[in-house]
């Protein structure tokens, strides 16, 4: 064989060099790769930040919910509660004034049958009309 030992040294030196220049490209691809996944690794991170996070703020606001709906459930109770106090009070007075009404009718019809039995010549007020005055034409004759 006629080949020489110089003519693979200058086969073998062009490949060496794109050996060096693959083994850089790779080196550099590597440490791409490792920054990358560093940087995959701190966004996860935070991603897992985050999720924990609205986790934690979900419940918060669950809590805070079912506690705004316990009050409106209470305060609904205290309205009708004190819808139905208001009802009682009403009926209360109206039935007050009803009897009222009532005993006061019973005074004018006492008082008047009365009246008709006395002296016309006498000057005759209702028992009522007193009893509404609180007895002052009473009192003021007296002083008088």
């Amino acid at each position: 064989m006629d080949i020489r030992i110089e003519d693979f040294q200058r086969l073998i030196l062009p490949l060496e060099e794109q050996i060096h220049v693959h083994e850089d490209a790779l080196a550099k691809l590597a440490s791409d790769q490792q920054t990358r996944q560093l940087k995959e690794a701190a966004v996860q991170e935070r991603f897992e930040s985050e999720r924990a996070a609205r986790e934690l703020q979900r419940r918060e606001l669950s809590g805070i919910v079912a506690r705004e709906r316990k009050a409106f459930e209470r305060l609904t109770v205290l309205e009708q509660g004190l819808l139905a106090v208001d009802e009682l009070a009403r009926r209360e007075m109206e039935a007050r004034a009803r009897d009222t009404r009532r005993l006061w009718d019973a005074l004018d019809n006492v008082s008047n049958d009365t009246s008709q039995d006395m002296d016309p010549s006498l000057p005759s007020q209702p028992l009522t009309s007193l009893l509404r005055l609180g007895g002052r034409s009473l009192q003021h004759a007296e002083h008088c």
